[in-house]
């Protein structure tokens, strides 16, 4: 669908965004860290809507690809319940405990939100059915490329290593997208 330097232009452009949602929803996690339970489940709720959401249909747009419904976002969802049982149950432990929860707050943030716009660049980049795309696997090689090597630390994903992830499933078949997955799994194993 697109030429190379295009897609390189529009993964740079949901890079941005990604970069800025990360930064502004670990702000927002680490300041209810403060005061900690029910404030962070407040939180998430409410981050789910104005970043999360926002940061996916945005990251959409850049690839002039429709926003995701109820729909394909349950899909998606159903198969990442994973990586989000992890935030759970780290940040929901840990950040709920007054002051204490600052950091694993907004850790968590970062990382979720770095996971899931890089899984929806990938999507984007590949086309507009998302609902179909093997997401399990994908967030797995997303995961393995940017590992969390330690629960409360985090390293910004490196910006030529997201961009050959990106770059590289370009108006793939979901039958192509798939497999290119499932090779990049199996040479990082």
């Amino acid at each position: 669908m697109y030429d190379e330097e295009t897609n390189k232009q529009l993964a740079r452009s949901a890079y941005a965004i990604i970069r800025d949602t990360s930064g502004s929803n670990s702000f927002i996690q680490a300041l209810t860290g403060f005061a900690g339970f029910p404030f962070n489940l407040i939180a998430d709720g409410v981050v789910l809507f104005t970043h999360y959401g926002t940061m996916i249909n945005n990251i959409r747009l850049t690839y002039h690809q429709d926003p995701v419904t109820k729909e394909e976002m349950a899909a998606v969802i159903k198969q990442i319940s994973k990586e989000i049982l992890f935030d759970i149950i780290i940040d929901k432990a840990l950040g709920s405990i007054p002051i204490i929860g600052i950091y694993p707050n907004m850790i968590c943030a970062k990382y979720m939100t770095w996971r899931i716009g890089i899984l929806f660049a990938m999507l984007s980049s590949r086309g507009g059915d998302i609902s179909k795309v093997n997401a399990e696997k994908t967030i797995k090689l997303i995961r393995m490329v940017f590992p969390q090597t330690e629960a409360l630390k985090f390293t910004t994903p490196d910006y030529k290593t997201y961009e050959k992830l990106v770059v590289s499933v370009n108006s793939a078949s979901i039958p192509d997208f798939d497999e290119k997955v499932g090779k990049a799994l199996s040479a990082m194993a």
